[in-house]
């Protein structure tokens, strides 16, 4: 299962969009929602973060993270390819056997390391 960590500012227009994107992926996601605020979003587990910077949230998320595979997101992004999360798992079993890690999100790209990194 792959874990989506969500950061917000609460629950907003542009959040609501992108929980809709996740929720119609073939793949069963594990959503996170890290939040500056302290309300709940329904049906989902909500972590409150204020006062805290994006790479601090980050941090949390991924000392949270539950599952093999974590993916970020920030509230104001979409995801329109119901496959979006298929693709990349594809993607990533393809560059895996070549590379000790892999970091993947929606723009994969080679850099003289011994990891690939996207942007």
């Amino acid at each position: 299962m792959i874990e989506v960590a969500v950061f917000a500012r609460g629950e907003n227009q542009k959040l609501t969009n992108l929980l809709k994107d996740l929720s119609n992926q073939n793949k069963k996601l594990n959503i996170k929602i890290y939040s500056d605020s302290k309300e709940q979003i329904e049906n989902y587990t909500t972590i409150y973060t204020e006062d805290k910077n994006i790479a601090e949230k980050r941090n949390i998320a991924i000392e949270n993270c539950e599952s093999k595979y974590l993916f970020l997101l920030d509230d104001d992004n979409r995801i329109y390819n119901n496959d979006f999360f298929d693709n990349l798992l594809d993607k990533y079993t393809k560059v895996q056997q070549y590379y000790k890690k892999a970091i993947i999100s929606p723009i994969i790209y080679y850099k003289n390391t011994d990891t690939i990194q996207s942007a």
